[in-house]
């Protein structure tokens, strides 16, 4: 019975949380380590972040699905509230650094 109601409350959290795919912000080179694919890889992340961010529902949470592997470069990203990621992929950072900005 315990066990029961506590499948159930789960369900119920599961179906109440959504979250947004990185991949809906747009494309993810997945283990190409150009520095331009980094860069658009990181202009994405950072997309996703600040529209995730700025959505006024109970839906703030960015998800790398499993099965991604990327590399970016740094990003930055300041005033966020109450944003989760959940990162079941890889992200990598680039090899890149000389690249990097300052």
């Amino acid at each position: 019975m315990v066990m029961s109601r506590l499948i159930n409350v789960l369900l119920v959290l599961c179906i109440a949380v959504k979250s947004h795919s990185i991949s809906e912000f747009g494309k993810i080179h997945m283990k190409d380590s150009s520095e331009k694919h980094e860069k658009e890889n990181s202009d994405t992340f950072l997309k996703a972040i600040v529209s995730v961010n700025a959505t006024n529902s109970t839906d703030r949470t960015l998800l790398v699905p499993s099965g991604f592997d990327f590399s970016m470069f740094p990003v930055e990203a300041v005033g966020l509230n109450d944003i989760t990621f959940v990162i079941n992929g890889t992200i990598r950072a680039t090899k890149n650094y000389k690249e990097w900005p300052i």
